[in-house]
C-alpha cells in the first residue's frame, strides 16, 4: 500500500509538468539582426555564420539590435549566455542595445519568443504555445575609447596651428622645404628684437663705444653696415607682411567657402530645411509653413499622408488607357503592354486601365518601367471631345487640396499660382538626396527613422518612385485649370440661379 501511495503522489505532482511540457514545444532559429553601430565608427559590420548560427562583427562596444524575423513584442526572455556583456531593451526606441563592458570577444545571445498557434488534433482545434529560441553571436572587434574635449580648446588649439603652418610655409618659401624651422624662428626672434632696439645688444662701457661709433671711420663703417641691415630687415618685414596679407584674403575666401559647403550640407536633411530655402518671397514661405508645418520634412509627410499612392496610379493607368495602353493579368503576372502588341494575348487576360480592378492594381509592380516612365504631364486625357472621355485625378485636386489644408486664399491668386509654388516645393523634394534619381525615397536608416510620421501605407509602399509620379500629379493637375471654363461656370451657375 505505501508503494502504491507513492506512485500516486508522484503522478499527482509530475502531471502538471507533464501538461505544461506538452503545451509548449520549444525550438530553436538563428536570430536575423539589423546592427547599428554609433556614428563615430567607420567600420562596417560585416556578417558571417558558425555551425547556422550567425555572427555578427560589430567595431563598438555599445551597439542596437533590431530583430527582423520576430516581434519585440512576442519577446518573453532575453540575456547574454557569455559570463560578460548584457542586453538591455529600450523601450523607448523600440530596439535592445548590447554593451560589452569594455571587453573584446565573442558574446552569444538569445531570445525567446512565445506565440498562440492553432493546430488540429483528432478532429478538433487545440491551442498550443510554441516557444521559439532566437541566437545569435555578436563578436566585438574592438572597444575604442573616447575622452571629450571641450570646442573651445579645439578652436584654440586649431587657431595654433593654423598660424604654425602659415609661419612654416613663409620660411619655406624663404629658406627652401628643408628649413631648420626652430633656428630659423629663433633668428628671427632675435633680428626683430635687434632691429627695434639695437642698443640692446651693447653692454660694458656703452659711452666709449657710443663715441667710438660716431668720431671714427670704422665706427661710421660699423653704422653704415647697421644702416644697411636694417633697410634690409624692413624690406622682409614689408614682404612679410604682404604676405600675410594676401594669406588673410585667402583664408576668408577659405572660410566662405566651407561657410557655403556648412550651408549645402545643411541642406541635405530635408528635416533641417526651412520653407525659405525653397521660396525666397517670405509670404509664401510663410503660407507653407502654416499650411504644411514648420520644416521642408513635415511638409513632405503632410502632403503625403493627403495623397494616397494608390490614387496616384491609378490616375496614371488611367491616362495610359486613353493613350494606347492596356493591362494584361495572366498568368505570367500583371503588366503593362501597348495594344497593338496584345495579338497573342487571351481577350479574357486584358484589363481595361480606364477602372482596373484592386487585384490588378495590387499584383502590378509600382516600379514597373512602363508606369515609371509614361508622361503624364504631356499625355494627352481628351482624345475625343464630343464624347467627353478624360481623365479625373482622384489622386489630386489642387482645390480640394487646398480646402483640406486650409490654405489661406488671400496669399495667392488663384489655385493654378499656388499649384506652380507646390511643384516647386516637390521638385526640390525630389532632386534632393531625400530620393534617388528616379524619384523613389532613400530607404537609409536616417530617412527611416525620420519617415515613421508617415502613414503605414507609405511607410510600407517605398518600392515605387513616390515622389517622381506625385511631381507629374501635380504639373498634369496645373495642366487641366482652366479659369476661363471656371468662371464661365460661375456664370452660368448665376444665370440659372443656381446657389441663390
Amino acid at each position: 500500500m505505501k508503494r502504491v501511495a507513492s506512485v500516486l503522489l508522484i503522478l499527482l505532482v509530475t502531471a502538471p509538468m507533464l501538461g505544461a511540457t506538452a503545451g509548449a514545444q520549444v525550438t530553436e532559429q538563428p536570430a536575423d539582426l539589423a546592427v547599428d553601430q554609433p556614428d563615430y565608427v567607420s567600420e562596417d559590420v560585416t556578417r558571417g555564420t558558425t555551425n547556422g548560427t550567425p555572427v555578427y562583427t560589430v567595431h563598438a562596444g555599445e551597439v542596437d539590435l533590431k530583430p527582423q524575423n520576430f516581434g519585440n513584442g512576442s519577446v518573453v526572455g532575453y540575456g547574454v549566455d557569455t559570463s560578460a556583456g548584457s542586453l538591455t531593451y529600450d523601450e523607448a526606441f523600440d530596439v535592445f542595445r548590447f554593451d560589452a563592458e569594455g571587453n573584446v570577444g565573442t558574446f552569444e545571445l538569445y531570445w525567446e519568443v512565445e506565440e498562440q498557434r492553432t493546430v488540429q488534433v483528432n478532429n478538433s482545434t487545440e491551442v498550443q504555445t510554441i516557444r521559439t529560441r532566437y541566437t545569435a553571436v555578436i563578436r566585438v572587434a574592438e572597444n575604442p575609447q573616447y575622452s571629450h574635449v571641450p570646442a573651445s580648446e579645439i578652436q584654440q588649439d586649431e587657431a595654433a596651428a593654423e598660424n604654425w603652418s602659415e609661419w612654416e610655409s613663409s620660411l619655406q618659401g624663404l629658406y627652401g622645404d628643408d628649413v631648420d624651422v626652430e633656428t630659423r624662428t629663433q633668428q628671427a626672434f632675435n633680428y626683430l628684437r635687434l632691429a627695434n632696439n639695437p642698443f640692446a645688444a651693447l653692454s660694458g662701457q656703452f659711452s666709449a663705444v657710443l663715441l667710438t661709433l660716431f668720431i671714427t671711420i670704422g665706427g661710421g663703417l660699423v653704422l653704415a653696415l647697421f644702416g644697411v641691415y636694417h633697410i634690409g630687415t624692413r624690406y622682409s618685414d614689408i614682404k612679410y607682411i604682404q604676405r600675410n596679407e594676401s594669406l588673410k584674403a585667402g583664408e576668408q575666401d577659405l572660410e566662405e567657402r566651407v561657410a557655403a559647403l556648412q550651408d549645402d550640407e545643411r541642406r541635405r536633411a530635408l528635416q533641417n530645411l526651412d520653407w525659405n530655402d525653397i521660396f525666397e518671397d517670405d509670404r509664401v514661405a510663410r503660407a507653407f509653413r502654416d499650411a504644411l508645418g514648420e520644416t521642408v520634412f513635415d511638409g513632405t509627410v503632410k502632403l503625403q499622408e493627403l495623397l494616397l499612392p494608390e490614387n496616384l496610379i491609378r490616375d496614371r493607368l488611367q491616362a495610359m488607357g486613353l493613350n494606347g495602353w492596356a493591362g494584361v493579368d495572366d498568368d505570367q503576372g500583371a503588366r503593362l503592354a501597348r495594344e497593338d502588341e496584345l495579338e497573342d494575348v487571351d481577350e479574357a487576360d486584358v484589363v481595361d486601365l480606364n477602372s482596373p480592378s484592386d487585384e490588378f492594381v495590387d499584383r502590378l509592380d509600382w516600379n514597373d518601367q512602363n508606369l515609371r516612365t509614361f508622361d503624364l504631364p504631356n499625355a494627352d486625357v481628351r482624345p475625343d471631345a464630343d464624347e467627353g472621355a478624360a481623365v479625373r485625378l482622384d489622386g489630386l485636386d489642387l482645390e480640394e487640396l487646398m480646402r483640406r489644408l486650409d490654405v489661406q486664399e488671400q496669399d495667392f491668386d488663384s489655385p493654378d499660382v499656388w499649384g506652380h509654388y507646390l511643384q516647386e516645393f516637390v521638385e526640390d523634394v525630389r532632386h534632393s538626396p531625400y530620393c534617388d534619381e528616379q524619384g523613389q525615397p532613400d530607404t537609409t536608416r536616417f530617412v527611416m527613422n525620420n519617415w515613421l510620421q508617415l502613414s503605414q501605407t507609405l511607410r510600407d509602399r517605398h518600392g515605387f518612385p513616390l515622389f517622381d509620379m506625385t511631381g507629374d500629379a501635380i504639373e498634369r493637375a496645373l495642366v487641366d485649370i482652366d479659369p476661363v471654363a471656371d468662371a464661365e461656370e460661375i456664370v452660368d451657375d448665376v444665370e440659372s440661379g443656381v446657389g441663390s
